[in-house]
């Protein structure tokens, strides 16, 4: 895993208004390793954006979000959804070449489409 990158709204838009849970990284107000529910995201002049959670905010140096990695999709899925093979599948995805209901039903489930995990700007769900 490497160092976090930087979150951007185009990353994490696409979550909104879908229950996208946050772990607060670095409040600095004894709210560390807490979690919390986005509600929605909104355009920030100087950090870009800022995380909505109720009554709380975050600034993208904040939190990370919670999100399953695409090997948590299911061989039976992969293979409803036509692909021969998860190789296939998750180069599809990595490419953006998937189709929008597929993409979708991604997102709906909280799987990270962007790579995040990857990038160490995202928080494997475990459970």
């Amino acid at each position: 895993m490497t160092e976090q990158q930087t979150l951007s709204l185009k990353e994490l838009e696409p979550y909104e208004y879908l229950d996208l849970e946050i772990k607060c990284i670095d409040k600095g107000d004894g709210r560390y390793g807490e979690t919390f529910t986005v509600t929605e995201f909104n355009t920030h002049k100087y950090h870009g954006f800022v995380a909505i959670c109720g009554y709380n905010s975050f600034y993208p140096h904040e939190f990370k979000p919670i999100l399953k990695p695409l090997s948590k999709v299911k061989d039976g899925m992969i293979a409803y959804y036509g692909y021969p093979n998860r190789e296939m599948f998750e180069e599809d995805v990595r490419n953006k070449t998937i189709s929008v209901l597929i993409w979708n039903e991604l997102l709906d489930n909280h799987f990270d489409v962007f790579g995040l995990l990857e990038k160490g700007s995202a928080i494997e769900k475990t459970t």
